[in-house]
């Protein structure tokens, strides 16, 4: 039988009280930016009297007075935990004189969190057992309460910090920047939509919306056999489709021969010939390319495997086709809008950890192809997506059938802006090195 393995380190806990007692006795002010910048709450402490210890400690230090034993005692007569310890006899011996090393404060702070985190863990999923074992609750309402509870625990791992902190960290990403060590932007390939919003942006929802047909689908197969190429690993959600659809679109192109008669006619002496070699040239760049086709995902299991493929797998660009097939839990059964905007806010936190670009294609509502020019109200549930995009496309066609990509929002770049892009017919793909830019039309 395996050992048991304890979640908590009281030694630790020990220790971090010890070095922020003696911090505080020593320079006041130090104590509280040492627990701004490794911070621990009361609940991250597992014996009862360390909490009480650690809220008593807080207090003093928030009023900038040393957190002695003797101050602690003062605040700390009523706790029953305490007593239970020892009281002042206890107190005086658990803050013995560390001296102050920062490191060992941050190690002692994260080892503390940490063993939080995984007690919470534990508990969550012992819950998850005990729901799994009742027959009388719905699965989906099982499994909707577990990714939620493992989502909140995600949520807790995080911690705020002062703006210094955010200052030295642009400083070092402008710097990686000017080295060509960290890029910000990753560039599509298409060449006229770069040169109007530079790329996927890092940390950020893209969103991307067309009527069925219209080229949705030859956008994402072109962005992701560009970036692929490049050295890029793309992860990719095909929700709607088997995943064969990519390939079928890429080995047209390679081959040139025409994807219908690929996918549904028997090929002659040439054509095999063609889609051999045109194989052998995609294999060059297919293993960066990750596909995931299973139907009726949540967000949160779209959260979870993307952040599988980054973590595991060195994803560094996610696309997803298209979020209209995404399920959702019951939490708000009245109110869909808002299970779509907890969604959308669940993939984009996994931009934001990841340092990764998202995009998100969507169908448009019916009403777009009344109107010349689209709207961003015409995306479904377009309230979420204005709230959740830093960028926002729309597709249509023009009058030649080339595609015309409406730029509707982008926060940090122009809108308004119609990007028409010629196609790659018989492989159903977009040119990358086509089309033009008009500013002159406006999108709304």
């Amino acid at each position: 039988m395996a050992e048991r393995v304890q979640l908590f380190s009281h030694e630790a806990e020990r220790r971090a009280l010890s070095i922020l007692s003696d911090v505080s006795v020593a320079r006041p002010g130090d104590a509280r930016a040492l627990l701004d910048k490794h911070p621990l709450t009361a609940d991250d402490f597992h014996l009862p009297a360390h909490a009480d210890v650690f809220t008593a400690m807080v207090t003093l230090i928030e009023r900038q007075m040393p957190a002695d034993p003797f101050s602690l005692w003062e605040a700390l007569k009523s706790s029953k935990a305490v007593k239970a310890q020892g009281g002042d006899v206890w107190l005086t011996k658990l803050l013995v004189n560390e001296g102050f090393l920062e490191p060992q404060f941050a190690a002692a702070a994260k080892t503390i969190r940490d063993l939080a985190l995984r007690r919470n863990l534990w508990a969550q999923a012992r819950k998850l057992q005990e729901a799994a074992l009742d027959l009388t609750q719905d699965t989906g309402d099982v499994l909707a309460g577990g990714q939620g509870a493992l989502a909140a625990l995600v949520r807790k791992g995080a911690t705020y910090r002062p703006l210094t902190d955010v200052l030295l960290e642009m400083s070092d990403e402008l710097d990686e920047v000017q080295r060509g060590e960290r890029v910000p932007v990753i560039a599509t390939g298409i060449e006229m939509l770069d040169r109007v919003i530079g790329g996927l942006q890092s940390r950020k929802l893209t969103f991307m919306g067309a009527l069925p047909g219209v080229g949705k689908s030859a956008v994402i197969a072109t962005v992701a056999q560009l970036l692929a190429m490049r050295g890029v690993k793309v992860g990719i959600f095909s929700l709607e489709d088997h995943a064969s659809w990519l390939g079928f679109r890429l080995l047209s192109q390679h081959s040139g021969v025409d994807l219908h008669i690929l996918r549904h006619r028997p090929l002659n002496e040439w054509q095999q010939g063609r889609t051999a070699e045109a194989m052998q040239d995609m294999w060059r760049y297919a293993g960066n390319i990750l596909l995931d086709d299973r139907e009726a995902l949540s967000p949160q299991e779209i959260a979870n495997t993307a952040r599988d493929m980054v973590v595991n797998r060195g994803v560094q660009v996610v696309l997803i086709d298209h979020a209209g097939e995404m399920v959702y839990p019951k939490e708000h059964r009245e109110r869909h809008d808002l299970n779509i905007l907890e969604g959308f806010r669940t993939i984009r936190a996994v931009a934001k950890q990841h340092d990764i670009p998202i995009l998100i294609a969507t169908h448009l509502a019916r009403e777009a192809a009344q109107r010349k020019a689209p709207l961003l109200t015409d995306f479904p549930n377009s309230s979420a997506i204005e709230r959740m995009a830093r960028v926002a496309l729309a597709l249509t066609r023009d009058e030649s059938g080339r595609l015309v990509v409406w730029v509707l929002k982008q926060t940090e770049g122009k809108a308004n802006v119609r990007i028409v892009l010629d196609f790659h017919g018989p492989a159903a793909l977009v040119k990358p090195a086509s089309g033009f830019i008009d500013e002159t039309q406006e999108a709304a």
